[in-house]
């Protein structure tokens, strides 16, 4: 994994030609690390209370319960490490999308399979996935995602845990996060572009006015105006 050279982060050794500025890169890291800490505390809390949603741990209860508060411990643990910015910053990116990939297809197994929606929620870990890391690293986060959610939907055929079996869901959500990592790359990539464009334009006129300085100086004659 690359390190973060000067004030310039590339993320992924796949997404080539993809970088993000150093500042920028960990106060989304942050943000989506509070994302998640609240997601987290919503998933524990809702279930020891009376008002969450009844299918919270519907299936099984044991495995919402480990799987929830484990969750919950690591978003606390990451999301220290993305305020104090240690480890570097492509070890913390990847680890959370990866975490999150793995935590949320459990607790969706807990819930009741593909059908109790708790999958939908990786959208939005793929979306930070683009942003964060982009590139074809993203797309490879995607794809595992589609794969964690193909994988639990035929271990509950196997294991008839549920009545039914949503096949066509499952596919439509894989198309979707793929779809989703390459909306989020290219538009991280634009905002790129525009952040050089502009940055390219400032360093154009920080140079014009040092010529223009550099011209006065030279001149030997100059213009006085007096009120007469």
């Amino acid at each position: 994994m690359p390190l973060p050279t000067g004030n310039i982060i590339y993320p992924c050794p796949l997404s080539k030609g993809y970088s993000i500025p150093s500042d920028q890169a960990w106060i989304l890291l942050t943000v989506f690390s509070l994302y998640r800490l609240s997601l987290a505390c919503l998933f524990v809390i809702l279930f020891f209370s009376d008002f969450g949603p009844s299918l919270l741990g519907t299936y099984n209860p044991k495995l919402y319960t480990n799987v929830s508060l484990s969750y919950l411990f690591t978003s606390i643990i990451f999301g220290a490490c993305a305020l104090l910015r240690k480890p570097d910053y492509v070890f913390q990116a990847q680890s959370i999308i990866f975490i999150d990939i793995l935590a949320i297809t459990l607790l969706m197994h807990a819930c009741g399979g593909i059908t109790s929606g708790i999958g939908m929620l990786l959208a939005v870990t793929i979306a930070a996935g683009g942003l964060l890391i982009g590139g074809r690293c993203a797309v490879l986060f995607a794809i595992l995602a589609s794969l964690a959610i193909i994988a639990e939907q035929v271990f509950a055929m196997q294991t008839h845990a549920f009545a039914t079996t949503a096949y066509t869901y499952t596919g439509v959500l894989s198309v979707a996060f793929i779809t989703i990592a390459f909306l989020s790359y290219f538009l991280a990539l634009r905002s790129e572009q525009s952040e050089r464009i502009i940055s390219q334009k400032e360093q154009t006129i920080h140079n014009l006015e040092e010529l223009n300085e550099h011209i006065i100086q030279q001149l030997n004659s100059g213009i006085i105006i007096t009120n007469t």
